[in-house]
């Protein structure tokens, strides 16, 4: 069943920067009696301040508390009251009109998002980010089956297998992770069970899984690099993205998401990730390398946005909201999918490419340790080795022929 969109949050159009004109938020939301997003607009003290920051400040407070609303079930059409549900699988935030269609929604989707809202509440964040992350990879699957809008009670053990034996076979993935789908979809179905909409859970009698490792990053040859790297040109945030990853060895979900413009010194060329945000629990400062800190200050102009918006803002360049965890990641893999490169390049692999970069020029380990922010020049060397193997003249230059 397709759905609709009927909701596209806040977000400020600033008139490209002039004061002289009058800057708005604007939203969508869908009127039902026509079927269309009809756009507002709000205006609201924004010409009295008479900056740029005050008046980005301003917009920022603006949308924040319309995107808190929003996301509450408030209508502007009809003035707040609850005639939508929020779909907890979608990537943006989108609902349905409950009314007549509300025995013909109790989908897997309908389930999947009733228990993510009120069973799981609960829950830790990183936890109820991963029960939807699986459970929405899920409905794509039966939206591929053409099976996704068919009633909870459809979904059968051999669908169930049928799935497993996908993410085995087609996804490679891990013993450890299909046991994960597994202990959720087999938590969702036992409550839904529970509410009397089925018999029986149908994640039983599953196909085991002897795979020890998921698929994991590798460096990028630079042979593929150079064929890759016009691609990501062609999407200026995804390329800015890779140089952050490639350049200052930053992991992706938290150290780079998180990352905002006032984080980066342009004068001593650094740029500074708090300890909340690294994986070792301490604050790291990589150097950014002068050809990189030149074209962040010229290509990508990074330093004339507001010091507190996100490098990589929800809409493509610096923003008030981050993007979301897989954002950048899923446009990696289509170029990557485009391109017929192999699974194992993934956007991590920009740092493991870096890394073995400076390996193959001759960086010192405790450069490369710092860079990196691991503990030791033994997690740097185990890290290394791992991502290029040892290397040795002898063996290149001595060995005798066959």
């Amino acid at each position: 069943m397709n759905k609709k969109k009927m909701i596209i949050m806040p977000q400020l159009n600033n008139c490209g920067g002039d004061l002289n004109k009058k800057w708005f938020v604007f939203y969508s939301f869908l009127d039902t009696n026509t079927g269309k997003l009809k756009r507002f607009r709000c205006y609201k003290t924004l010409h009295q301040k008479k900056t740029v920051e005050e008046r980005s400040a301003q917009a920022n407070k603006l949308i924040l508390d319309l995107t808190r609303r929003l996301k509450a079930k408030w209508n502007p059409f009809t003035g707040g009251k609850q005639v939508v549900y929020t779909d907890n699988l979608q990537y943006h935030s989108v609902e349905q009109i409950r009314g007549n269609q509300s025995t013909s929604l109790k989908n897997f989707n309908y389930f999947a998002s009733i228990f993510v809202s009120r069973v799981i509440t609960g829950y830790q964040e990183k936890t109820i980010k991963t029960y939807i992350s699986r459970f929405r990879i899920f409905n794509t699957y039966l939206e591929e089956c053409g099976i996704a809008s068919n009633h909870i009670s459809e979904i059968s053990n051999k669908v169930v297998i049928d799935f497993f034996v996908f993410l085995i076979t087609e996804k490679k993935h891990a013993r450890r992770t299909t046991s994960k789908y597994k202990q959720l979809l087999h938590n969702l179905f036992d409550w839904i069970v529970r509410e009397g909409e089925i018999d029986r859970n149908p994640i039983i009698n599953l196909p085991k899984n002897n795979r020890v490792t998921d698929c994991q990053p590798r460096a990028i040859t630079r042979t593929d690099l150079e064929i890759l790297k016009p691609e990501l040109q062609k999407d200026p945030q995804l390329w800015l993205a890779s140089l952050f990853v490639y350049y200052c060895f930053l992991r992706p979900r938290k150290e780079l998401r998180f990352m905002r413009v006032k984080d980066i010194d342009f004068v001593e060329g650094r740029v500074y990730i708090p300890a909340k945000n690294v994986k070792i629990g301490k604050d790291k400062l990589p150097v950014i390398p002068d050809e990189f800190l030149r074209l962040l200050r010229t290509e990508f102009k990074i330093q004339d946005y507001n010091k507190e918006f996100f490098v990589f803002g929800k809409y493509g360049e610096p923003g008030i909201e981050h993007v979301s965890e897989n954002n950048i990641s899923r446009r990696f893999n289509k170029i990557r999918d485009k391109l017929n490169f192999p699974k194992e390049y993934k956007f991590y692999s920009f740092k493991h490419t870096g890394n073995a970069a400076l390996k193959r020029i001759g960086v010192s380990m405790q450069a490369r340790q710092s860079q990196n922010g691991h503990q030791s020049e033994k997690s740097t060397e185990i890290y290394s080795n791992n991502i290029e193997g040892f290397d040795n003249s002898e063996l290149r230059c001595d060995f005798p022929t066959f």
